[in-house]
């Protein structure tokens, strides 16, 4: 299979983010085996958890390329794997994926298998995920630089959405950054798909979804989230009262409207 590049990886037009299907389970696997191709025709990746699949059940060829991840307990892993369980994963992933993901937290403990993901040529995803809340705009940000710096191609950021508060630091942290270095950032729960359709809007250059049923609340089937976002726009164009509205004004400028006393 021919790798995908950066731009390729990163692709972002018309408002629409390279989309991924996330593959976590036998049922998921068995949707990859056997639907027709048509299904895959409105996504771009799959993510591989490996953390919560036997690998002897992985198949032998993909109809899309992929993204493998070994998830830390800690960032959401199933089955608590130890590190050098994580790193054997990762490895062996290597000859068959184009990209890694791995959290920001282990990237110290595994630079050996960056290094070698880089020597490979593969893209290479920094990642963290809040199941709680959406961390201050000012420790997102120094994330994603640290991220940067340690050589990732992209960082992605999952939060919980539970406020409106919430959902703007995240909308403001993904217009801030977009231009200096690619994110993917989403939210989950109760205001996940709103901020997935806004945050498409502000540059995300990576949209996750489910194939067979989702993990958590607040997201889309991946099959359906290049249409959802088109329709989202298209009210978005049409509906000129929105434009008074917070959550309007920081999807379109990434600052947050002073409040009136």
């Amino acid at each position: 299979m021919k790798y995908p590049g950066l731009k390729e990886l990163c692709g972002h037009s018309n408002n629409i983010p390279r989309v991924v299907g996330v593959v976590y389970s036998l049922d998921c696997l068995k949707i990859v085996e056997q639907a027709p191709r048509i299904f895959f025709d409105n996504i771009d990746l799959l993510e591989v958890r490996l953390d919560s699949l036997p690998v002897t059940k992985l198949p032998g060829s993909w109809p899309l390329p992929v993204i493998a991840t070994a998830r830390h307990g800690a960032q959401g892993g199933a089955h608590h794997l130890t590190l050098a369980e994580r790193r054997y994963l990762l490895e062996e992933a290597l000859p068959w994926a184009c990209a890694i993901d791995v959290e920001l937290r282990s990237f110290k403990e595994l630079s050996s298998t960056l290094a070698h993901a880089r020597k490979e040529k593969r893209f290479i995803i920094s990642s963290f995920h809040d199941f709680n809340t959406v961390p201050s705009l000012a420790r997102l940000e120094r994330m994603a630089l640290r991220a940067k710096e340690s050589g990732a191609d992209c960082f992605k950021v999952a939060c919980r959405i539970k406020d409106e508060e919430g959902l703007l630091r995240l909308l403001a942290f993904q217009s801030m950054m977009s231009s200096c270095f690619p994110i993917a950032a989403m939210g989950m729960g109760e205001g996940g798909k709103l901020s997935r359709l806004l945050l498409a809007g502000l540059g995300a250059v990576l949209g996750y979804g489910w194939l067979s049923k989702p993990q958590i609340k607040g997201q889309f089937c991946a099959c359906e989230i290049q249409e959802q976002i088109k329709k989202f726009n298209f009210f978005l164009s049409k509906q000129e009262q929105m434009k008074s509205s917070r959550i309007y004004l920081v999807a379109r400028t990434g600052v947050e409207p002073v409040r009136q006393p």
